[in-house]
């Protein structure tokens, strides 16, 4: 029988994987970040030499229109710990490299430490949801949005349809974690 193949014992209830008992969820799971990590740490690489290679931030340009003065806070922000932003998020990449690799593997830790990152992934939505909800300047400055578009036309174009972009992302990273910690998966994991 090819390796990977379903047996005669099978459940039924995942697919296998080419290696003898690994499951393709894992598997897939594994790939994907691995790709999507290795491209975010390449590119945010890429940024923090090229800021290096700057020198110090400037202070961003004056912006001109009055209901525009939150986003010259937000800019001087970003701009003076830029290459900590950039640096962090280095950082993350490599880690969930290292963690979507040792779910390839099928090391424990990297599923504790992956089950981890969907966490911080959770946290990171809700606090974009707050920041959009409890701080309506910081949307409307970040997205340059005119008062003319008023409390209802902000809500239509920013609040509902980010809220259930990053709902869906959670539900995704939820149910990431939730299969990663269920019976099945975390038999496939060895103590390393």
């Amino acid at each position: 029988m090819a390796e990977g193949a379903r047996t005669s014992g099978d459940s039924g209830r995942g697919m296998t994987s080419g290696r003898a008992g690994g499951s393709l969820f894992i598997d897939v799971l594994a790939w994907v970040f691995m790709t999507l990590s290795g491209l975010a740490a390449l590119l945010s690489a890429a940024w923090l030499i090229a800021l290096s290679a700057h020198g110090p931030a400037a202070a961003p340009p004056a912006v001109g229109e009055p209901f525009l003065e939150p986003m010259r806070a937000i800019l001087l922000l970003c701009l003076v710990h830029l290459r900590r932003l950039c640096a962090a998020s280095t950082g993350l990449a490599a880690v969930t490299f290292a963690c979507a690799l040792g779910l390839l593997f099928r090391w424990n830790w990297a599923r504790l430490c992956f089950i981890g990152l969907m966490v911080f992934k959770w946290a990171q939505g809700l606090a974009l949801i707050a920041l959009l909800f409890f701080f309506p300047d910081f949307a409307r400055a970040f997205l340059m949005l005119s008062p003319a578009v008023g409390v209802e036309g902000e809500r239509m174009l920013v609040l509902i349809p980010v809220t259930l972009l990053v709902m869906a992302f959670l539900t995704l990273y939820a149910w990431v974690a939730a299969k990663l910690v269920s019976k099945p998966v975390r038999r496939e994991f060895v103590e390393v």
